[in-house]
């Protein structure tokens, strides 16, 4: 039954005939299902077995231990086996390294950098070991998907939480760290997705069209394009994420034009791509219940081949049958239809097997996997790090008699698993080890400084203050703070002539210390891009001469 009309597409669904099984076994292959809970419940075999539903993305709340990962992959797809669909489900979850890591902060799976992270190590060979490496422990557990790498460069357009999950600006060294990190996860069976947020460029490129403009290289000459047909050249590219939705329209229907115009005219035509392109699930402008039963239709009316259910239960069964309505009334053709699902199944084809899907590796294994993977961890986190300045940690110069003062911001824990609610207990334990008179004191963004703060800058030899810098509101709100740090230290100096060693670690956007006054005030930065537990002891192993900072900037700022 088609649901209760809401938009534009509601008065086109007029059912006149049932969609017959195999039909509805191809619109199966179409169909991304979340779903909430770690068990393979009844409505989720339903959706496998009753729907067909050939693909499953994964997030943190489905993952309890290796052990449980292992039990619902397994039955997840033998529901799939049960129901003869035509190839294994492909699983998917989001793995980049740093903070996007569903499957290690769920698991303690190896933890690597985020790809700027990578990208600051300066190695290919480097970020292909760690594509493999991420490889082998999806695979050992049967995800058979990594929804990564993010192939757009940074640019000044790029939002501070964005930053770290791309492989700097250089649209060369992007494409080079992609085709790398690609290319390990292909060596171990695992696919991948290229995902780049093209609405600011798509919006550009279809207003000039409109406009007059022809479809030629300069037009098309944005370093995401040029990666795309890198990729696509290497075999490389599996298939293509895209916004459902483009924003900025003065209407829907512009919106939805444009899209279908990015993929026929764009990918299909100028990149000669023919593979699957995914539909990234964004709500409409009315955002309400019913049209978000609509909107995996209007992704494959425009052009996506595979779209994202809603993860409720009852809303995914509505918008399924919102596309059983649409081919019941013609508004979809069967013919249309089988193409999308064969570019599915062609997809899933090269990297999952039934023999593979249905015997899994064991937890053992797993932690053999892990154990294997240490030291290429901790290279590439030290080859992550860097220093601001060409000088070694001033730390190593404070006496033991002198109190250092860590200030660090109250942010939420990454790790679900973590034996403290505290993320920078890593930091704080790892710099003790140099020095014995270390006092870690959180800041609030919402307080600020405080008179406890002040207190303890009146009593200290050196300051250590870790700022997050993962989102726009993070960073305007902690350079406040800092200036109020700042004034303290330099009303101290004035009254007492004592100088103050100042360090400051940046998690996040560097963007605000090389272009801001925090190093031209004396002091002296490290960057570790993301605030996880490997990140920080790293840094803090840098800040007391354990080991070497061997990354460089890969930001031309």
């Amino acid at each position: 039954m088609a649901p209760t009309p809401c938009c534009d597409l509601a008065a086109y669904i007029r059912p006149k005939k049932p969609t017959e099984d195999q039909v509805k076994r191809q619109i199966g292959q179409t169909f991304i299902a979340s779903f909430e809970g770690s068990i393979c419940s009844a409505e989720v075999q339903a959706l496998l077995q009753l729907y067909a539903v050939g693909n499953v993305l994964l997030t943190a709340e489905n993952l309890d231990d290796v052990s449980q990962v292992i039990r619902l992959l397994q039955a997840l797809q033998e529901s799939a086996r049960t129901a003869q669909q035509p190839v294994p489900l492909l699983i998917g979850i989001e793995q980049e390294g740093g903070l996007v890591s569903h499957f290690s902060t769920s698991l303690q799976a190896t933890q690597f950098p985020s790809p700027l992270g990578l990208a600051a190590g300066q190695s290919s060979t480097t970020t292909r070991q760690v594509g493999e490496a991420i490889g082998k422990e999806l695979s050992a557990v049967g995800i058979n998907w990594n929804i990564s790498p993010v192939i757009e460069p940074v640019t000044d357009l790029t939002e501070t939480w964005e930053l770290s999950r791309r492989f700097g600006d250089n649209p060369s060294g992007v494409s080079n760290y992609t085709k790398a990190y690609i290319t390990g996860l292909h060596i171990r069976g695992v696919a991948t997705s290229a995902t780049e947020g093209l609405s600011t460029t798509l919006r550009e490129i279809y207003r000039r069209i409109i406009s007059g403009d022809d479809l030629d290289k300069e037009l098309l000459d944005h370093g995401e394009f040029g990666i795309l047909e890198q990729l696509l050249a290497n075999d490389l590219l599996d298939n293509i994420i895209i916004p459902t939705v483009a924003h900025g329209f003065e209407d829907s229907a512009s919106g939805n034009e444009a899209i279908k115009f990015m993929i026929d005219k764009i990918v299909r035509d100028h990149l000669g791509f023919q593979g699957p392109v995914i539909s990234n699930h964004s709500p409409l402008p009315s955002d309400n219940i019913k049209c978000l039963v609509h909107e995996p239709l209007r992704a494959l009316l425009y052009g996506s081949d595979i779209v994202r259910l809603p993860i409720d239960y009852t809303t995914q069964i509505m918008s399924i049958n919102a596309i059983y309505a649409a081919i019941e009334s013609s508004v979809l053709s069967t013919d249309f239809i089988a193409k999308k699902s064969d570019r599915s199944v062609a997809f899933k084809s090269q990297f999952t097997s039934w023999d593979r899907s249905l015997n899994p590796s064991t937890p053992a294994a797993f932690s053999s996997l892990q154990a294997s993977h240490k030291e290429l961890a901790r290279c590439t986190y030290r080859s992550s790090i860097v220093t601001l300045q060409p000088t070694v940690s001033p730390l190593l110069s404070v006496p033991d008699s002198s109190v250092i003062l860590l200030l660090t911001p109250t942010v939420p824990q990454l790790s679900p698993r973590s034996q403290t609610s505290d993320p920078f207990e890593p930091l704080g334990r790892t710099l003790s080890r140099l020095h014995p008179r270390i006092r870690h004191v959180p800041y609030s963004l919402s307080v600020g400084l405080t008179s406890t703060h002040v207190a303890f800058l009146r009593r200290t030899n050196a300051v250590v203050m870790m700022m997050v810098c993962m989102s726009s509101a993070l960073a305007e709100t902690q350079d406040e703070l800092w200036r109020s740090v700042e004034d303290v230290l330099v009303d101290i100096q004035a009254r007492t002539n004592q100088r103050v060693v100042k360090v400051v670690i940046g998690a996040g956007d560097v963007r605000g210390f090389t272009q801001g006054e925090i190093l031209s005030k004396g002091w002296w930065g490290v960057e570790c891009w993301e605030y996880t537990e490997s990140a920080l002891e790293t840094v803090a192993k840098v800040l007391i001469g354990e080991t070497q900072a061997g990354g460089s900037l890969p930001l031309n700022t």
